[in-house]
């Protein structure tokens, strides 16, 4: 069996991947980084795989620990969730010219794939907070923090499904057209805060 730390052959004991886990945490105690990926021979290892590994014998398959430095996957993790947005953005306004256009299949594909984006981004922001340890009522936009937005949003998105369901697609142009970009950008103003808070701390 080979073990790769960082593309490092390293010798962590333990018989199972929580061994392995447990024994890289130990080594990368002083660096102050954390195992981002887990990869078995050759292919990286999705949440649930890894779960599923975490208390069989490890064998005689390669192993390759990938770390970061949390405050690297934290700024990392929150670009990409901006990128998504901005995404959605551009999904939602195409939404609500489909709408005003009576074109209403491709309107809901598109809005689709927006709500697929904001029902992932709240938490993952989230995540990327606690995994710096930073507060989240700390990191406010416009006087409002991440719980007060988070409470907001779930109202707002609320109100975007009663409008699907009631089939008034004036009001859904409207919604997107008009109240979704600011919404939008006021996510990733609050993003754009909590990676300048990460990048210079206190």
């Amino acid at each position: 069996m080979r073990i790769y730390l960082d593309d490092l052959p390293v010798e962590l004991a333990g018989e199972t991947l929580d061994d392995l886990l447990s024994s890289a945490k130990t080594a990368l105690a002083i660096s102050g980084r954390i195992v981002v990926d887990v990869e078995r021979d050759g292919r990286v290892l999705t949440a649930a795989e890894i779960q599923a590994h975490r208390t069989r014998p490890l064998n005689h398959a390669q192993w390759r620990l990938t770390s970061s430095h949390p405050a690297e996957l934290a700024v990392s993790t929150l670009r990409e969730v901006k990128d998504l947005l901005t995404e959605a953005r551009l999904k939602q306004e195409e939404a609500a010219a489909d709408f005003q256009a009576d074109n209403a299949g491709d309107a809901m594909r598109g809005l689709s794939a927006a709500l697929e984006v904001w029902n992932q981004a709240p938490q993952a922001i989230i995540n990327a907070a606690n995994l710096m340890r930073l507060p989240c009522d700390d990191i406010n936009v416009a006087g409002q923090n991440v719980q007060t937005l988070s409470a907001s949003l779930v109202d707002q998105l609320r109100d975007l499904r009663q409008l699907v369901q009631d089939g008034d697609t004036v009001a859904l142009a409207d919604a997107l057209g008009y109240e979704w970009p600011e919404i939008t950008q006021r996510w990733q103003t609050l993003i754009d805060a909590l990676i300048a808070r990460i990048e210079t701390p206190d």
